[in-house]
């Protein structure tokens, strides 16, 4: 069965979330048939492509399929036949160009089907990914550098809980020395705006998400690029957590201030452990500023510091490695 009309595909979509349960059934059935066809998942990004011509609801169906095709179907079992696939080329690209422009709603589901292929062909058989993920890091555009950021975060979360291996190593030294001059540069820009202007919603959740990426990358080992330039990073941590509160009463950007020094002295605590020998200088500015924290936290009835072995990634709790900071309501 050839897909010779998207708005067939389209009708199928939208039957899927039917409140009849034969036409719903009979929708999925068909999604079924066209996942066969070797063009069905370029069908899908052209549809991804044009969202602004569909319901989001549609939008966000489609790029729920695309993620169930790239579980189901890009696996090392099948990898004779996608190195095969005519469209692999044209199919990697389009999911970048998707997530930089699908609705928010959606981009998720694409930031998964990335992650799945990633699994298995990044970085040798997609070494184009990372450098297009970095290169839509523009602070100048906080939407896109957020979504770049959480594609980035899904390729190397796992280096924190993976065990270690010559392939994950190797792989670790590539994406270190790809990304370390831009998160360098976009820390350094986001740490001196939130100094001088005070705190932003938006900048300080993308500080968060940059913190989280220096987390993960050094967390095996401490690559070389970042040893080279360990003083300013330091330094950039420091800084992190001295940065000026909310003056005013807006919980969300309260919220973020406060998991902004949650992830900065995740980090510290990383290395206080992990590289103490490399960090020995810096010692006592860390101690003075989390008993700092510590003190006012002590002042403040909202705040306590619980021990946990649970990970915290809510909007008022913030994981420190074992040790977790909450925000009581």
């Amino acid at each position: 069965m050839c897909i010779r009309d998207r708005s067939n595909l389209v009708h199928a979509l939208k039957a899927c979330g039917s409140g009849d349960s034969k036409t719903r059934q009979a929708a999925e059935q068909e999604l079924k048939n066209y996942a066969l066809q070797p063009e069905y998942p370029m069908n899908l990004l052209a549809l991804l492509a044009s969202h602004d011509s569909h319901p989001v609801e549609i939008v966000l169906r489609a790029a729920i399929e695309l993620k169930l095709w790239t579980d189901r179907e890009w696996r090392k079992e099948n990898e004779f036949e996608l190195r095969n696939w005519p469209f692999i080329g044209d199919f990697k690209a389009g999911l970048i160009s998707a997530l930089m422009s699908i609705p928010e709603k959606a981009a998720w589901q694409l930031i998964v089907a990335i992650q799945n292929v990633a699994k298995v062909d990044f970085p040798f058989e997609w070494p184009e990914l990372l450098p297009e993920l970095l290169g839509a890091l523009d602070l100048n555009n906080p939407y896109r550098t957020a979504l770049a950021l959480k594609a980035i975060l899904a390729l190397v979360a796992r280096y924190e809980y993976s065990a270690r291996s010559d392939p994950l190593y190797m792989e670790i030294i590539y994406v270190a020395d790809q990304s370390h001059e831009v998160l360098l540069k976009n820390v350094t820009e986001l740490v001196g705006a939130l100094s001088n202007s005070g705190p932003d919603k938006v900048h300080l959740a993308l500080l968060k998400r940059f913190l989280k990426v220096f987390y993960c990358v050094v967390y095996q080992d401490l690559p070389e690029k970042f040893e080279q330039n360990l003083e300013t990073w330091m330094s950039l941590l420091v800084s992190s957590l001295k940065l000026p509160g909310s003056q005013g009463d807006d919980p969300v950007t309260e919220a973020q201030h406060f998991k902004v020094k949650g992830e900065a002295l995740r980090c510290i605590l990383l290395f206080a452990t992990k590289y103490k020998s490399d960090v020995m200088d810096h010692i006592v500015d860390f101690s003075n500023q989390i008993w700092d924290i510590v003190t006012r936290a002590g002042e403040e009835p909202k705040y306590c510091l619980l021990y946990t072995s649970d990970a915290a990634d809510d909007l008022l709790c913030v994981d420190l490695g074992g040790r977790r900071i909450i925000k009581k309501k």
